[in-house]
């Protein structure tokens, strides 16, 4: 028997063993022999594929297995990076902040939440941030300048909280973008309240320390001739009386008198002034008829008062409490000042005194028809040492004191006068009823 495929030779044994085989039944076997090698073969072939398939499969499995792997970690560490950002961010006491220029905040810290009183944080994303400044045109300011610079450092810029309330924040941010080109502002904000208001009180202390040394070069050089100029001028009627023994020296002690009292004014003022300066202010029930029945009594020597009609009138609806030892200070300058300008050319010059009390404040009106100040001098007035007029006869500390005391007791004052026209003064005093103590 020819060569045959072993399992169609087997067939073949079988069945057709020595027998007779037709050229045509040769021919159909020889065929079938074929179809079997090339079975073999493909079969061989694909086992070879299969196991390149195989090998090949297994090292894209490895292949992927560790991609996976590579990526598992890659994803561990960006959620260690975000949990270590996100706890660094929560930490701060800074107000962390991300926004869009259209889209507004997209991500605040728990430092920024409370800084601006609200609950949560998804509260604060929830609001329009143009509601977090004071004036909403400065965040289009802000927004204007990091568009063109891309950051910005230490802007001063007074924001408000949920309740209404407001805070100096020094705030810093800057332009960042994602990797398809979107920009977002991130930034951060300290709360400056406690330093601006150290620093507001420092400005404050240095102005107060300005004015206060200017104050007192003015004073040593006004004061040293205002107390000389008397003393000076006891001295010379002094020796004029011992070079006149023998003659009756009336008018010598009249001058002295004058100088003296003079003399005794000037001390007074100053002690008016340094009391001012350094008495904290006390707040008492004042009886306003009383306190300028007093005034006029302290004045009442004064030659110039005998010819000044007083005029009082009080509204009070309510109990008036201040501090009693200023307003006497300032009543005393006030009717003193009507009384040494009055007009001696008036028939009848008076000094009208109106009040009226409410639970807010008292106003108070001092209005005389005195030879008034011009209007250019009336700026001046209240200025330390200044005096209208050569032929003045204070120290020009007077109306000074009363400013410093009207801005003791948190008032004001206002002047209205015109030559020869006469004077009006207007205070308005707070009120400082006592608080009621709870039983």
């Amino acid at each position: 028997m020819r060569k045959w495929h072993k399992l169609l030779e087997r067939q073949l044994r079988k069945y057709w063993y020595g027998k007779y085989l037709s050229s045509e039944m040769s021919t159909l076997l020889k065929a079938i022999n074929e179809s079997y090698q090339f079975y073999d073969r493909d079969h061989v072939l694909l086992e070879r594929a299969m196991e390149l398939s195989s090998q090949e499969l297994m090292e894209t499995n490895r292949k992927l297995q560790e991609e996976l792997r590579f990526k598992s970690l890659a994803e561990e560490k960006i959620r260690e990076k975000d949990q270590i950002l996100k706890s660094i961010t929560e930490s701060l006491r800074e107000a962390v902040y991300r926004s869009t220029p259209t889209g507004g905040l997209k991500f605040v810290n728990q430092a920024f939440v409370e800084l601006f009183g609200y609950d949560s944080e998804e509260e604060v994303l929830g609001i329009p941030p143009e509601k977090l400044y004071a004036y909403p045109e400065k965040r289009k300011e802000l927004l204007k300048k990091l568009t063109q610079k891309g950051s910005m450092k230490s802007e001063e810029v007074l924001f408000r909280r949920k309740n209404g309330t407001t805070f100096w924040g020094l705030l810093s941010s800057m332009v960042s973008y994602d990797k398809i080109g979107n920009s977002f502002f991130d930034g951060a904000i300290i709360d400056i309240t406690a330093q601006k208001q150290n620093e507001e009180n420092l400005n404050n202390a240095n102005e107060m320390l300005r004015k206060t040394n200017a104050e007192l070069d003015k004073f040593v050089y006004s004061a040293s001739h205002d107390l000389r100029a008397p003393l000076r001028s006891l001295l010379g009627l002094i020796s004029l009386m011992e070079l006149e023994k023998d003659k009756d020296n009336s008018v010598h002690l009249e001058l002295m008198r004058s100088s003296i009292l003079k003399l005794d004014h000037f001390i007074e003022d100053i002690i008016d002034y340094s009391r001012n300066s350094r008495m904290e202010t006390s707040a008492e029930l004042i009886d306003f008829n009383e306190l300028i029945e007093e005034s006029f009594q302290h004045l009442k020597y004064s030659p110039l008062a005998l010819r000044i009609k007083k005029i009082v009138e009080t509204i009070s609806n309510e109990p008036f409490f201040c501090d009693k030892r200023r307003l006497m200070i300032i009543f005393n300058n006030l009717i003193s000042n009507a009384i040494n300008y009055q007009n001696p050319l008036e028939k009848e010059p008076f000094i009208k005194v109106e009040i009226n009390t409410t639970l807010e404040n008292s106003c108070i009106k001092i209005h005389d028809n005195g030879i008034g100040i011009d209007a250019e001098k009336i700026e001046k007035i209240f200025n330390m040492f200044y005096r209208g007029s050569s032929n003045s006869t204070g120290s020009g500390l007077g109306l000074y004191i009363v400013k410093e005391i009207i801005d003791k007791l948190n008032g004001s004052i206002e002047v209205s006068s015109s030559k020869n026209n006469g004077t009006t003064f207007t205070l308005t005093i707070p009120n400082h009823p006592p608080v009621a103590s709870n039983p």
